[in-house]
């Protein structure tokens, strides 16, 4: 049996006028939240993530931003936030890495520096060790050693070993002390044959450079023995 469909013009319980001007919730609710947008806020705060979670929420902040346009969903103050904040993150972390990479690649380096006062020649080993203990060693390192003394620990490893031909790393090239150094280990060949070198670093917080406190070639030191 058909049902009575009352035409539309017709005052009743359902016709298009009887809802009045103000349709229930149900008709004229809010647009759902973009998961775009949320996505790329709480992605842009995962510190946590180097480069990838300010990518992500740099991504999905985008996304949102088309998603949200013309008010089809909700949530663009959140994909606005999620790309600043990701390019603020970003620009944080590439800043933090460069200085990071910067400190490790010249911890590296700075082996090969010092132990030029081994490679000079006999005519420069005077100048050589000047220049390094003025230029690369600690303020602690020359409270305790001149740089008259200095020269002469040079001279005097030079002619027991001789020149140093090259430098490698050991199994364990760079350790951590107890009171806040790193210490460089490193294998070296003398015309005479191979020693062991230490350097003892730490570095420089006005300068942003590596000092030695200390140099050990098969255990002897410049440092003289209280």
């Amino acid at each position: 049996m058909t049902r009575f469909q009352p035409p539309p013009d017709v005052p009743g319980p359902y016709s298009a006028g009887a809802l009045g001007p103000e349709a229930p919730p149900e008709f004229s609710g809010p647009p759902p939240m973009s998961a775009a947008a949320l996505t790329g806020f709480i992605c842009s705060l995962i510190f946590c993530l180097p480069v990838l979670g300010p990518l992500l929420g740099l991504i999905f902040g985008i996304v949102g931003i088309g998603t949200t346009t013309g008010g089809r969903r909700r949530g663009r103050g959140l994909a606005i936030a999620a790309i600043l904040i990701s390019l603020l993150v970003g620009a944080g972390q590439g800043a933090g890495g460069y200085v990071v990479g910067t400190v490790v690649v010249k911890l590296f380096r700075f082996p090969s520096r010092v132990e030029t006062v081994f490679r000079a020649s006999a005519t420069r080993v005077s100048e050589t060790a000047a220049e390094v203990y003025k230029n690369r060693s600690s303020q602690v390192f020359r409270d305790q050693v001149t740089q008259e003394q200095f020269q002469a620990w040079v001279s005097g490893v030079i002619t027991r070993h001789g020149q140093l031909q090259s430098a490698v790393g050991s199994q364990q090239p760079v350790e951590s002390t107890t009171d806040g150094r790193m210490v460089i280990r490193r294998t070296g060949q003398f015309v005479n044959g191979s020693a062991s070198i230490e350097i003892f670093v730490r570095p420089n917080a006005q300068t942003w450079r590596w000092e030695f406190d200390d140099i050990r070639i098969d255990g002897q030191s410049p440092i003289p023995e209280k």
